[in-house]
This record gives structure tokens, C-alpha cells and sequence, in this order.
């Protein structure tokens, strides 16, 4: 059963992605709740506790997501999954990454975590790569890139592709994480052998159809 405090962070979650986080107040959840000011301070000391713990809930997801993922032996399709499982997770937060300037500077502690959190997923896209390479679904050619810019670059896209969708996309809405989380992915095409490339094809088709 919900608890006052998942209900209240239900709720925030709900008001920032509509109207984002930067419109809404503590006095707007608590209205949403039908509760007093007083009961939502009760749980939270203020607006950036609550973010704070949106924060949380997303990286928590992520975790358990890439940790179950991480027990199957790494595939290019197993990749391609943590891809369309990372962007479909991140579209549940969008406020987030919306407001994602603003909000690490104005929660020095989320920005914190987020640059510890970084350094995480350097070394698991380095042990993704570095078996893809070696499973010779990527061609060799690409090790001649730094491979701080090909990880650098993937998480540009992973962190700023909703805001490029809130400005820029014209497709239905239904299609919008679909369409960026194979952005993303064709954006590894040019690296991968012909066996990855046909590994590839045939995965990209199936990757929504389930």
C-alpha cells in the first residue's frame, strides 16, 4: 500500500512533467493532494528534497534495470535493451532532464551524486564495448577513437535528447521514445562489422514490437 510519502512524490512526479519543476510549487502538490502545506513538510523539507528523491527513484530503476541485465552474458541485443530500457525509464522523469542545468545547480547534492554516478557508467560502457569488440560485432577501427569521446558522446545524447524532443520533435507522442532511443542507437552503426550490422538489423526491428 502507498504511503503518504509515494503518493506525495507520485504526485510531484506527475506536476513537473506536465508543467515542469520550475512552475510548481509545494503549495501545488499539496492542492493536487488535497492536503496542507504542513502535511507535505512534514515528509519533505522542501521542494529540492522532493527532486532530490525523484532523483533517487530514477537512478534506483537504472540500477536494478542494468544489474538484471548484467547477469546475461553481453550481446549487442542485450545493449540495444539497456538502451531502449534506459531512454524509456529516463521519458518517466523528463522533468528532470528538461530542467537538468538548472536543477544541478540548484542541488549542489544531486549534482554530486550525478558525477560519482558518471564515472559508474564510464567503466560499464567500457566493459560493453571492449566485449563487443571482442565478440567482433564492432570493428577494431573504433578502439582508434578515444574511448572517453565515444562514451562522452553517448551520454550527451542520453542526458539532453528530451530536451531536443520538447523543442524540435513533430512525430506522435507515442512514438517519441522510440525515435530517440534509435537515434542513439544508429548513432554506433558506423562502428559495427557486417556481423554486427545484420545483428543489428534484425534487433532494431523487433526492439518495440514487445
Amino acid at each position: 500500500m502507498a504511503t503518504t510519502k509515494d503518493k506525495i512524490l507520485a504526485t510531484a512526479l506527475q506536476l513537473f512533467n506536465e508543467k515542469g519543476s520550475e512552475q510548481i510549487s509545494t503549495r501545488h502538490i499539496a492542492e493536487a493532494m488535497g492536503k496542507s502545506v504542513g502535511n507535505l513538510y512534514y515528509h519533505f523539507e522542501d521542494k529540492n528534497a522532493i527532486i532530490m528523491k525523484l532523483y533517487e527513484q530514477l537512478v534506483e530503476k537504472l540500477d536494478q534495470g542494468f544489474e538484471q541485465m548484467q547477469s546475461l552474458e553481453v550481446s549487442l541485443e542485450i545493449m540495444m535493451q539497456a538502451v531502449k530500457f534506459a531512454f524509456t525509464t529516463l521519458y518517466e522523469y523528463r522533468f528532470l532532464m528538461i530542467n537538468f542545468v538548472h536543477i544541478m545547480r540548484s542541488i549542489p547534492e544531486l549534482k554530486a551524486s550525478y558525477q560519482a554516478l558518471t564515472q559508474v557508467r564510464k567503466a560499464q560502457f567500457k566493459y560493453t564495448f571492449d566485449q563487443l569488440v571482442a565478440q567482433q560485432m564492432i570493428k577494431e577501427e573504433a578502439l582508434e577513437i578515444p574511448l572517453e569521446y565515444l562514451q562522452l558522446q553517448s551520454t550527451i545524447l542520453g542526458d539532453f535528447w528530451i530536451s531536443e524532443a520538447e523543442i524540435l520533435y513533430q512525430g506522435e507522442e507515442k512514438d517519441k521514445v522510440k525515435y530517440f532511443t534509435e537515434m542513439q542507437l544508429y548513432n554506433f552503426y558506423p562502428h559495427l562489422t557486417k556481423a554486427g550490422k545484420t545483428v543489428f538489423k534484425k534487433a532494431i526491428e523487433s526492439l518495440f514490437k514487445h
